[in-house]
């Protein structure tokens, strides 16, 4: 009476929920707390609103305003978009030395922090107040240039934890990882000026917690 069956959560999680969970909360070598509330907790905050949302939503304004194409040499840079691309090339070596050290959780806060400030810019830059002004057109494809190029960034960091997810997430990105890709290839610019964008499905539902 003192096992959880993995079967019956990743039925309910799917496999990859799983996976991030146990790696995401749980550090290695170390005892940890457990529970369904936890686990939902996780899914529901971190990945369907978190992770998924952000491409959900990036995916769904691209198409809305510039049909699912990007461009990238817009001319127009900002405080905010260097703030990003900063964040995004500081990932992957603060990923790979944790990971390297078995500190698996913290390698995934790595990746995170790309997530967390790619949410925060859509806040701040707000895309869909851009799309009403002419004069912001030249904006508001640097804005959407930068959430795509950072999920895409995150897709390859997120590979070894959440795999069928990540690569979910490269095809609706249009991305497609090119053969012997190490993380030192990961470096801005992915995305082509151009770039077509497939069609966004959400990557994790959100999950309904039985009262």
């Amino acid at each position: 009476g003192n096992v959880i069956n993995p079967n019956t959560l990743a039925d309910t999680l799917t496999p990859d929920g799983l996976r991030y969970y146990l790696m995401r909360d749980i550090a290695t070598g170390y005892d940890s707390d457990f529970s369904d509330e936890r686990v939902l907790m996780s899914y529901n905050k971190e990945l369907a609103g978190g992770l998924g949302n952000l491409l959900n939503r990036t995916l769904n304004m691209a198409h809305k305003y510039r049909a699912g194409k990007l461009a990238t040499a817009t001319g127009h840079d900002d405080d905010e978009n260097r703030a990003l691309r900063e964040t995004v090339g500081a990932a992957p070596a603060v990923y790979t030395e944790k990971m390297s050290a078995w500190d698996i959780h913290e390698g995934i806060a790595a990746a995170w922090k790309i997530v967390t400030h790619a949410n925060q810019f859509v806040d701040s830059t707000q895309p869909f107040k851009l799309a009403k002004d002419p004069e912001q057109a030249a904006r508001l494809d640097s804005v959407l240039h930068h959430l795509a190029e950072a999920l895409t960034h995150v897709s390859v960091l997120l590979s070894p934890i959440i795999p069928t997810a990540a690569a979910e997430m490269q095809k609706q990105l249009g991305w497609e990882c090119p053969a012997g890709f190490q993380l030192k290839d990961l470096a801005w610019g992915l995305l082509a000026d151009g770039h077509q964008l497939g069609a966004p499905t959400p990557l994790f539902p959100r999950l309904e917690v039985a009262e």
